[in-house]
């Protein structure tokens, strides 16, 4: 219904005086009717006042017997203010609160249930509806609304993320130590080359943020590549780390950059594609705590990892 028309019929009662009214008029009675068109209010307008309210007072019942309190509610306080004693709208506005309240116990709507059955006594003492409403909420035990199991599905939710957040700030606190234990523990499925490959991996290392091998790294790497050539039963991984400059995305990238770098250079140099691979694995596996410049140097590295047969 258009708002300002609806606006207009509320004026009307209030201009009648029903919403402050000891009696209880209706909407159908004759004399209210009367003093309507005292007023100025022609009979279509009246009609229409009538019908208005009905309409409101007809989707607040659906509403209501579809369990849709809230907008049951909203219905019947329209159709109200159309009609302010129409003990059927009163009585509907005081079970929907009263449902509500069985539901939610909102100690508001408890309240307002009472204040509508009340007014439909004042009006209709025998009401038994009204009687049987003030009587349950009056005389109900104290409830919660939120239930003994619902407690209890919340406690362990709450238990699980105060586990699991302790978990995370152990795992943040202690990265560096936490991924060099299971650096260790991985080492144990692979073997290192034996001595006379005359191999020193810790010395293979890139400058900070570069992919250039240098003399040293390159010296070594022949090494290798004559000892691989000479024991082609030999296989295994190139595998490249970081330091913790940077961010994690990249320092991956740089990684698997790097050990290809080492990886071609090796090919190069005659190595079969069958006895390496390479792989990046960025900051996960530090040889030292990323704390100085040296030791960010000492992660800064290419291994090969020989794997066991």
């Amino acid at each position: 219904m258009d708002a300002e028309k609806l606006q207009t019929y509320q004026k009307y009662i209030q201009i009648l005086g029903l919403a402050d009214s000891p009696a209880r008029p209706t909407l159908a009675s004759d004399a209210l009717q009367k003093r309507a068109q005292d007023i100025q209010i022609d009979l279509k307008e009246w009609e229409d006042l009538k019908a208005t309210f009905q309409a409101y007072s007809t989707r607040g019942k659906n509403y209501f017997e579809a369990s849709n309190y809230q907008d049951a509610i909203e219905e019947f306080e329209i159709a109200l203010s159309l009609n302010p004693h129409e003990e059927k709208t009163l009585l509907g506005l005081a079970q929907s609160h009263a449902n509500r309240w069985t539901s939610q116990r909102r100690s508001t709507d408890k309240q307002k249930a009472i204040d509508y059955a009340e007014r439909v006594l004042r009006g209709k003492p025998e009401d038994k509806q009204a009687v049987r409403i003030i009587t349950m909420l009056k005389n109900a035990p104290f409830q919660p609304w939120i239930s003994y199991k619902m407690w209890w599905l919340m406690g362990r939710w709450a238990l699980t993320l105060a586990i699991l957040g302790g978990v995370y700030w152990f795992y943040a606190t202690n990265k560096e130590a936490i991924h060099g234990y299971f650096s260790k523990l991985t080492e144990k499925s692979t073997t290192t080359l034996p001595a006379e490959a005359g191999v020193d991996f810790e010395k293979i290392h890139f400058a900070a943020g570069g992919y250039d091998l240098n003399a040293q790294a390159k010296r070594q790497l022949n090494k290798l590549a004559s000892y691989l050539r000479k024991n082609q039963d030999i296989k295994g991984e190139l595998a490249c780390h970081t330091d913790n400059s940077g961010n994690s995305t990249f320092n991956l990238q740089i990684s698997e950059a790097r050990a290809k770098i080492v990886y071609d250079y090796l090919l190069q140099k005659g190595v079969s594609s069958s006895q390496i691979s390479y792989k990046g694995y960025g900051d996960l596996h530090p040889l030292e705590p990323n704390d100085s410049e040296t030791n960010r140097e000492k992660n800064r590295r290419v291994e090969f990892i020989m794997r066991k047969r």
